[in-house]
This record gives structure tokens, C-alpha cells and sequence, in this order.
């Protein structure tokens, strides 16, 4: 019996309408879809709903998988099992793409290792979004994931970060709560020439997306309220 296809599917970021973030493919590919493997429910009803508006959620089947657990073999192997048996499965991120500063890689790993075809669909990613925008360099590029919490490790990773960035693009996030103070470790610890973008809430109504140098931000006396939002740091 031939093997069924893992689907690797974005959700909306920002708080817009998010069907215009994704092609008519994904609609097609949800629609015929099952099972699936989320990092929540909730989001990832929304989404479906939203791709699929005649959906009967009795009749599809949710496996949630939790980032924290010490151990989610036992829901791998349930997926791995249902894909063995010929069904397609969707992996679906809370926001963007799974996969990608999201859980998910640990069931495509498996996947692959059992000769099951992973196909990914096209839909958005802040790091990336933020990246496109930047006017850094795209040709090489680093994400690095969050700063340590640890005061003198930050400072010290920041450190790095500034030296790095003479020759690659280095981008990270941080929790929306962490991100005013993140700016303002940034702008304190980096070399005044470095290049520092903010990606703000990204397919937002409040969406900025700015490129100053370090001396630039510190003349600003100070950057655009971050308090409470979402946003990728991009350091050149």
C-alpha cells in the first residue's frame, strides 16, 4: 500500500484577514484532509475554517502535540501509523510555518525516516517576512531563535551577534513581553554601525517593518513602542 503524504501547513500571522496569505492549493489540500497534527486546537480550527467553510469538524480528527512534554512518542507513532496506512496528514503551526521557530521538525524527522513524502505548502513566516523587508543581507543569514535570559549571557550574545553581522544577517525573537527591553539591550550593546530591523506585527494593522543603523536608533532617542508586540529582530 502506498505510504500517505505529511503536508507541512502555514497559518495566518498578524490579525487581518489571512486568506489573502495563502494560494488556492492550500484550500485544496485542507479540504480533502482528515487528521492532523497541531501545536493547538484552537488556531488550528480557525484556519481550517477559514480554507474550508463547509468543514464538519466531527468528521476530522485533531492530534495535539505539546512542545512540552517530555515525551510525544506515543502521538508520533500514532500519525506515522495513520500515514503507513496510506491517509495524508497535515502539520499545522499555531502562526507561520511549522517547522520553522515552531514545533513540528521532531514528526518530519520521523517521517522522513520512514519514506514518508513531506510536502510543504506556501504560506507566511515572520523571520522571513522580515528578512525580505530588511534590506540586509539575504545571501547570508543566520536565525538564531531567542537571546539567553541570563543578563550577562545576553550581553555577551549581543556582543557576538555585532561582531557576526559585519558579515551575515542575524535574526531572533522574543517573547512580546521581552521585546521593549530586548530593543533597548540591543541598541546599548551594539556596535553604533551595526544595522538593527524591527519586524512589528506583521500582517497587522499595526505592522512596521524599519532598518536604522544603531547610532541612528540611539539619535531617535528611542524606537517605536514594542510593549506587548510581536517582533523579529534583524541585525546586519
Amino acid at each position: 500500500m502506498k505510504t500517505g503524504n505529511l503536508y507541512l501547513i502555514p497559518n495566518f500571522i498578524g490579525d487581518t484577514d489571512g486568506s489573502h496569505q495563502f494560494p488556492l492549493f492550500n484550500s485544496e489540500i485542507i479540504q480533502q484532509l482528515k487528521y492532523y497534527f497541531v501545536e493547538n486546537p484552537k488556531p488550528a480550527r480557525a484556519l481550517i475554517k477559514q480554507l474550508n467553510k463547509d468543514v464538519n469538524f466531527d468528521e476530522i480528527e485533531l492530534f495535539h502535540f505539546d512542545k512540552h512534554a517530555k515525551d510525544n512518542s506515543e502521538v508520533y507513532h500514532s500519525l506515522i501509523d495513520l500515514l503507513k496506512k496510506g491517509n495524508d496528514v497535515g502539520v499545522l503551526s499555531d502562526a507561520g510555518c511549522p517547522g520553522i521557530a515552531d514545533p513540528g521538525s521532531e514528526l518530519i524527522k520521523l517521517a522522513h525516516e520512514k519514506n514518508i513524502e513531506v510536502i510543504p505548502l506556501v504560506g507566511p513566516s515572520s523571520i522571513f517576512l522580515t528578512l525580505m523587508t530588511s534590506g540586509l543581507n539575504g545571501q547570508n543569514f543566520s536565525f538564531i531563535g531567542y537571546l539567553p535570559k541570563d543578563s550577562k549571557e545576553r550581553v555577551e550574545a549581543i556582543k557576538k551577534i555585532s561582531s557576526q553581522a559585519k558579515n551575515t544577517t542575524i535574526l531572533f525573537i522574543e517573547t512580546p513581553y521581552k521585546a521593549e527591553q530586548t530593543f533597548k539591550d540591543l541598541v546599548q550593546f551594539l556596535n553604533g554601525n551595526n544595522q538593527l530591523c524591527l519586524g512589528v506585527d506583521l500582517f497587522s494593522k499595526t505592522q512596521q517593518v524599519i532598518t536604522l543603523s544603531v547610532n541612528a536608533w540611539k539619535a531617535k532617542s528611542g524606537g517605536p513602542n514594542l510593549k506587548d508586540r510581536q517582533v523579529v529582530f534583524a541585525v546586519g
